[in-house]
């Protein structure tokens, strides 16, 4: 039996083509390449800006829907945040990289703020 090996890639582009496979299996992994991302820990939001981009991984626990939304917990090692979503909510113990805006909730009670930080989901990649 004979094996025959074409190329379509010219003779001196040959050294590249492993390079190219393996980008091109990199890029259907999740977001693409994820080149540039950084995760913030949980229990370092306290220390972000409100407003400010921000990028975290964890696991799905509690849930509850909203009337135009939805809001799930995320948890790390680290610490745990709610996080506002318009597209529903993911299922428990689902692991997602979560990208959104850092907001925080006024809960006055006899002059005194109860409120606490969430994000504002913009993007969700499982993991």
């Amino acid at each position: 039996m004979t094996v025959t090996t074409v190329s379509f890639l010219p003779r001196f582009n040959r050294p590249l083509s492993p390079l190219l496979s393996g980008l091109l299996l990199l890029s259907g992994c999740g977001t693409p390449l994820d080149v540039g991302v950084s995760v913030t820990p949980i229990e370092r939001l306290s220390e972000e800006a409100l407003g400010s981009e921000v990028t975290v991984e964890g696991v799905v626990g509690d849930r509850a829907p909203l009337l135009d939304a939805g809001a799930y917990q995320l948890q790390d090692e680290t610490g745990e945040i709610w996080v506002i979503s318009d597209d529903g909510v993911p299922e428990a113990g689902e692991s997602l990289r979560v990208q959104g805006t850092l907001e925080q909730r006024e809960i006055l009670i006899n002059q005194q703020d109860y409120g606490e930080r969430y994000l504002q989901e913009q993007q969700r990649t499982p993991q």
